[in-house]
């Protein structure tokens, strides 16, 4: 896990669990992660893409670094990526290897995808095999 240069954040949440995340906050941008979430193995969570992508009409960069959210009780799937931008309401499941490029704000979902998209609704999860 990584925060680089200044106003930059990382704040995880209490008894959130990790197994090998590559976290990086940077750019003037944060990372936020919530309270009881697990966050499995191969997963890249970064606020930038680390080079600059630039029009060449009008000379602007078009993958500005962006803060991302997790919310509460979130857990990522093996192998996915949190792109910049990208927010995870209360609740959800990130299905192995998704690519979360964009805001999803409805708790108690499965995302999953390249990129991801809500596979199924009214769900939960649990740390104990039920």
């Amino acid at each position: 896990m990584k925060v680089k240069g200044t106003n930059n954040s990382l704040h995880i949440g209490d008894n959130t669990t990790a197994q090998d995340a590559y976290i990086i906050a940077e750019e003037n941008h944060n990372v936020e992660i919530g309270k009881d979430c697990m966050i499995s193995s191969d997963i890249l969570i970064r606020t930038t893409d680390a080079h600059s992508i630039i029009d060449l009409e009008t000379g602007q960069r078009k993958n500005p670094a962006r803060s991302i959210h997790i919310g509460h009780h979130v857990w990522l799937g093996m192998g996915c990526v949190i792109a910049p931008g990208a927010s995870i309401a209360n609740n959800c499941i990130v299905a192995t290897r998704a690519v979360v490029t964009k805001i999803f704000d409805k708790p108690h979902c499965t995302v999953g995808g390249v990129p991801a998209r809500v596979l199924s609704e009214n769900v939960d999860w649990d740390r104990k095999r039920l």
